[in-house]
């Protein structure tokens, strides 16, 4: 399958963004010491039942997609082999429902590796946020993408850009110019300049597609963004599907409602992290689900519990 063909496949339901889920483990991390360094290991307690318990279900849905190791995935707190075996467990349990990999990293070698890794697994695309902190230059940004490109021939590649975390000056020009080039195959926006959004959106080629955040579809797709990535999709895909498409279709009739509980239910989740908030609904609705962490994240307080139940019955999620 060419990749414009994977690309067009992808926007046609919403794109579902999991998050790991992790066992019960011993106090304490090991700690190996060598001659002139030490390596500090988590126990192993990746839940990789939890894990294929949760595909299937989102499967049924038949989403167009299901994104593992991105940030709802806790990535930065993976090892390589679990990032790697997290890949390797959702595409045998996904079956025809393709998968997207987080590959992303500030180090430009280590995500190559990871790129490469998931390519060699066969994942439909690979995500790759642009480096999160080290906010490197445009011409950094330019470096980094064309790098894992060069190496990581064959999987389409979607960059992830959330501007606050990454460039503040990223341009259009520089986005448009990787996807004409052929470096990117689509672009998922989490958090942008509103003039930037237009700008790319308006002038981005058509064999290359933008992709939105749940929390941003309605605006972004009423610009002309293609496709959606959710994690609220992880619990309501209903609801989002039923957006997206209506969006997609230009039927606004009723759409206002639903806009409106889409954002209250991103808004309330948005009183702590994503992975923390995703993963404590999911323990609210399923008791095969756990509120389970990797340090430094940690179960959120019963307040913050509180408004999330409240939401949850607000808007008839069971």
């Amino acid at each position: 399958m060419q990749n414009e063909e994977i690309m067009e496949k992808l926007c046609l339901r919403p794109i579902v963004e999991i998050p790991t889920f992790f066992t019960e483990h011993p106090d304490g991390l090991t700690i190996i010491k060598n001659k002139d360094s030490f390596r500090v290991m988590y126990p192993e307690m990746v839940n990789f039942n939890t894990l294929k318990y949760h595909i299937r279900n989102v499967i049924k849905n038949e989403p167009s997609a299901i994104m593992v190791t991105h940030t709802n995935a806790e990535n930065s707190t993976l090892s390589f082999k679990e990032h790697i075996k997290i890949i390797k467990v959702a595409i045998e349990t996904a079956g025809e429902i393709p998968i997207i990999a987080g590959t992303g990293s500030n180090s430009t070698a280590e995500a190559i590796e990871l790129t490469l890794a998931a390519e060699d697994l066969k994942a439909t695309a690979a995500l790759i946020p642009l480096p999160y902190y080290n906010r490197p230059p445009i011409k950094g940004v330019k470096l980094h993408m064309r790098t894992i490109k060069k190496y990581a021939k064959t999987i389409p590649l979607i960059m992830c850009l959330h501007q606050e975390r990454s460039n503040s000056e990223i341009n259009a020009e520089t986005v448009i110019q990787l996807m004409k080039e052929g470096t990117i195959q689509g672009l998922l926006i989490e958090n942008c300049e509103r003039d930037l959004i237009t700008n790319i959106i308006e002038n981005h080629p058509p064999n290359c597609k933008v992709f939105s955040s749940d929390r941003l579809m309605p605006a972004l797709m009423s610009l002309g963004a293609e496709g959606v990535v959710s994690s609220v999709a992880n619990f309501d895909f209903a609801r989002i599907d039923k957006i997206f498409q209506m969006l997609k279709s230009k039927n606004y009739n009723g759409i206002t409602g639903l806009q409106n509980e889409l954002q209250f239910i991103c808004a309330t989740m948005k009183h702590v992290v994503r992975p923390i908030s995703l993963k404590t609904i999911l323990s609210i609705l399923d008791d095969q689900f756990e509120e389970r962490f990797r340090s430094p994240l940690c179960p959120m307080s019963q307040m913050h519990k509180k408004c999330l139940v409240n939401m949850l019955n607000h808007c008839n999620i069971t």
